[in-house]
């Protein structure tokens, strides 16, 4: 009786510490020390405030996409969502008519056999007195609003502009020199207008016509379209993960992925460690009941096993040990 009595006194005295001890579900803590992975997985914690993991939803359209991540972008918690919707232009409508508008103003384009071979002297003069008066305006201009060194480089052009329009002047068949820069720079460019007319006349931008990798990706073979939301916040810390699978449970019950399995499998590990722990328990107990027909007996059986496990977790929570998960098995049922 004296022993047993200061047993229970010791075990009594050291309880406080037997509560401190909890389950860890972070198998990072159970990786080598130093290993690649786990230190770019801490450093992506620490630096993007994101996860890794990332949660799947699904909607049959494009509508009911967009209303399912505007009600996910609305939850606390919750950061980068991706959809196809990111490769979708917004408010395809109203650029459609704008494009329209502009590809009516490139109407006609010329073809490029009839830029002409042959640069024209008298209309290159014209341009260049055209281009001087809109130079002198800008002077002007620039000159009341007392930019100094703008005022000089335009100045430059024009001393450039003159010294030109008078060699052009002594000798007009100076323009032909120019004939293939303007041969090869005017089919350059009708080339680029057709193209972007032919650019503008492309139609609304569907799900359908990106390229097969991002509908692989984000579109199943059914038509329906996944939603990818990650977490903000550390996911290895199991408050924060439960708390996020609430949250984008509320506004999906059916939705998936690496957190939810995670979670689920970590909480139904801890489940069947105190369910199996337990009925063991109860099961060698009653054994031993039928088997000796005596409590007494049974109860000094079970008595060493009773103190040593209260006394194991008081002396993890001593030392500051928790309880962890076997990353086997939990991967597994991952």
């Amino acid at each position: 009786k004296a022993l047993l009595f200061i047993l229970a006194a010791l075990a009594v005295t050291l309880l406080p510490w037997a509560l401190k001890v909890g389950f860890n579900y972070n198998v990072l803590d159970l990786q080598a020390r130093g290993l690649e992975s786990v230190t770019y997985e801490k450093a992506l914690l620490e630096e993007s405030d994101e996860s890794t993991w990332f949660a799947m939803s699904s909607a049959k359209d494009l509508e009911g996409l967009r209303a399912l991540k505007e009600r996910f972008a609305a939850q606390p918690g919750v950061g980068r969502i991706e959809s196809i919707l990111d490769f979708l232009p917004p408010d395809q409508e109203a650029k459609a008519a704008l494009n329209a508008q502009a590809r009516a103003e490139l109407a006609p384009v010329p073809d490029p056999g009839a830029v002409p071979a042959r640069v024209d002297a008298g209309e290159l003069a014209r341009s260049l007195d055209h281009l001087a008066e809109g130079l002198e305006s800008l002077e002007e201009k620039l000159f009341a609003a007392g930019a100094r060194e703008e005022v000089g480089r335009v100045e430059q052009a024009l001393a450039t502009l003159s010294d030109l329009s008078a060699a052009l002047g002594r000798d007009p068949a100076l323009a032909a020199r120019l004939s293939g820069l303007q041969l090869g720079l005017g089919r350059e460019i009708v080339g680029l207008l057709s193209w972007f007319r032919q650019a503008l006349a492309e139609g609304e931008v569907r799900p359908e016509s990106l390229p097969p990798a991002l509908k692989d990706l984000y579109m199943g073979k059914d038509g329906s379209f996944q939603l990818k939301v990650s977490p903000l916040g550390d996911v290895w810390d199991m408050d924060n993960l439960a708390a996020f699978v609430d949250t984008i449970r509320a506004v999906d019950p059916l939705v998936c992925g690496v957190p939810v399995g995670f979670l689920e499998s970590a909480r139904l590990m801890h489940r069947t460690f105190l369910s199996a722990g337990l009925w063991t328990l109860v099961l060698v107990s009653l054994f031993f009941v039928i088997y000796s027909r005596s409590l007494e007996y049974v109860a000094l059986a079970l008595l060493p096993l009773g103190f040593g496990l209260v006394w194991l977790t008081e002396g993890m929570g001593l030392l500051g040990l928790s309880f962890k998960p076997d990353t086997d098995d939990l991967r597994n049922s991952v």
